[in-house]
């Protein structure tokens, strides 16, 4: 096991947690709509930055893509020259944008401006293990709001295995992803994206280990299950309230992929743990498909 049992399990937790968290905040962003002629249809409350994206999927993917190189490489670049300020300020607006958008959706503009300002400071300045884990569960819902809305299944999965395909590359291959971690880890490891859980396995006096898990391995499932829950509701028609409890369930699935991962894993190894993911996520919406498929016939 890679780390102890208990750390494992907290890791594990608040995966779960940050999954539904983010759904809950995707379906209380939703109005569903139906027009007199029975057509269903959603609508999605203006986000703090602006009104929701309208642009086909595919275009959404091709630019998940391009952004995702792009950002790769802007770090790539801030490890080459060891530019570790540099990235605070781009981590900084990161966290303050996307926390604001979580926060705008049961508070007002302002009050979500200032909370997520508080604690993006209280992150990057006076770190510690809760303030950071807390404030990484109302990161992604904000990456959902923006994404979820302009995504369909079919680009989703494809997104799904293509970033599983470049976290083998980038782990096992290359390695640039774990010169990343640990260029983004350093500085009292305020700075990285995603969870971390210091923790020390035996003897009190020894080095502290660290669990980590990346922002993407978080961010990439609740896209997926975010869509997942729009379908039923559009294509199937359940009802927002159904739809949620639905995609629930890739929820537990894919938070069991996780937990089989580390608990099969081997202590100082790095992972990648996309494929995992990604395997836990159609595995729980094949069961989603024919759980909806039985309720349709019931109905």
């Amino acid at each position: 096991m890679k780390h102890t049992l208990k750390i494992t399990l907290f890791l594990v937790i608040l995966f779960f947690i940050a999954q539904l968290i983010g759904l809950l905040i995707l379906s209380k962003n939703v109005v569903v709509m139906e027009s007199t002629s029975g057509v269903i249809n959603i609508k999605h409350f203006d986000t703090i930055v602006g009104p929701s994206l309208q642009q086909p999927p595919k275009f959404t993917f091709w630019y998940f893509i391009i952004a995702f190189l792009i950002g790769t490489g802007i770090i790539l670049i801030l490890v080459k020259l060891k530019k570790i300020k540099w990235w605070k300020v781009l981590f900084f607006l990161t966290l303050w944008m996307t926390m604001s958008i979580t926060f705008s959706v049961f508070m007002s503009d302002i009050l979500a401006l200032i909370l997520s300002m508080f604690l993006t400071f209280w992150r990057m300045l006076k770190p510690n293990t809760i303030i950071r884990n807390l404030s990484e569960l109302f990161i992604y819902a904000g990456i959902a709001i923006i994404f979820v809305p302009v995504l369909d299944i079919f680009w989703t999965i494809t997104l799904l295995l293509v970033i599983s395909t470049y976290d083998i590359f980038a782990v096992r291959k290359s390695k640039h992803m774990v010169k990343m971690m640990e260029f983004m880890t350093k500085d009292s490891n305020n700075a990285f994206a995603g969870m971390a859980i210091p923790y020390k396995k035996e003897n009190p006096n020894e080095k502290k280990h660290v669990a980590v898990l990346g922002g993407g391995d978080i961010a990439f499932p609740l896209l997926f299950v975010g869509v997942v829950m729009e379908h039923l509701i559009l294509v199937d028609m359940f009802s927002k309230i159904t739809a949620f409890f639905l995609s629930s369930i890739i929820i537990l699935i894919v938070t069991l992929s996780l937990f089989f991962l580390l608990l099969y894993s081997e202590k100082d190894k790095f992972y990648p743990a996309m494929p995992y993911l990604t395997c836990g996520c159609l595995a729980g919406y094949s069961i989603v498909w024919g759980l909806a498929r039985m309720l349709l016939l019931v109905n």
